[in-house]
């Protein structure tokens, strides 16, 4: 399918190095995997759109999608692709793998003061007490680590949950998931509700970058989303996987 060859054309490989089946069939093109992509590229468009406006509030870096590769020959997953972690801890694995991530800086703040803004586009597939609630534990983990400096040389992040289902029962259940971090034992796993962001990709359209649009963490008011706290100048650690190109 075109669609292939196009992502082939982007990444600078071969279609037979994508990750996907090499069998694949008209069909499969209009399969749930294939409409989310979409519904990612409509969320990355929008962003990109109010990036260009005159009063934005920031500017756009970067923009990663989740089949970036790295090491397009290497088997794990983790290793192969530029957004997946694999995260161990107390035994347990927990996999981080965002449908796209934007590096934006506020455009009143120092141009590298870059925070890495995950998105998660929700089509409401996922269950709540399973698919959703691992996702949350991996940015929490990731989060306590702070791989956004180590791999993304970014001085914070944020999770955007952009939600292409009945839009307040499905961010009512997400909240109710954030609630269980407020009384966390880790103070560091207590950040986690004030990190996620929640919208709907209709809403998108008015603006993501200026329309208050974004529910913040447990809130039930919406505003715009905000980078200013994380605006300010760090030192960055080694281990970086991402090299920016010169502005």
């Amino acid at each position: 399918p075109e669609g292939f060859f196009f992502i082939a054309r982007r990444l600078g490989v071969d279609v037979v190095d994508l990750p996907f089946s090499r069998r694949i069939s008209e069909k499969k093109t209009q399969s749930p995997f294939w409409r989310h992509e979409l519904r990612v590229t409509d969320c990355l468009i929008s962003f990109g759109l109010a990036a260009k406006k005159d009063d934005a509030p920031a500017s756009i870096h970067r923009v990663i999608r989740e089949w970036e590769m790295v090491k397009p020959r290497a088997r794990q997953h983790h290793e192969k692709f530029l957004l997946s972690e694999r995260l161990e801890e107390n035994g347990r694995v927990h996999f981080h793998r965002p449908d796209a991530c934007l590096l934006l800086s506020a455009n009143h703040g120092p141009a590298d003061a870059l925070v890495a803004a995950f998105i998660e586009l929700d089509r409401g597939t996922e269950s709540v007490s399973r698919r959703l609630r691992q996702k949350l534990e991996a940015y929490r983990i990731y989060n306590s680590r702070r791989l956004f400096d180590l791999q993304l040389r970014a001085v914070g992040m944020r999770v955007l949950f952009v939600l292409d289902c009945p839009t307040m029962r499905r961010a009512n259940s997400l909240q109710a998931e954030l609630r269980r971090y407020e009384t966390h034992d880790d103070p560091v796993a207590r950040q986690l509700p004030s990190l996620v962001r929640i919208a709907s990709l209709e809403d998108l359209e008015r603006s993501p970058l200026c329309a208050p649009v974004w529910r913040a963490g447990t809130s039930r008011t919406t505003g715009p989303l905000v980078l200013q706290q994380d605006v300010r100048r760090t030192s960055h650690s080694g281990g970086v996987r991402v090299q920016h190109p010169a502005q």
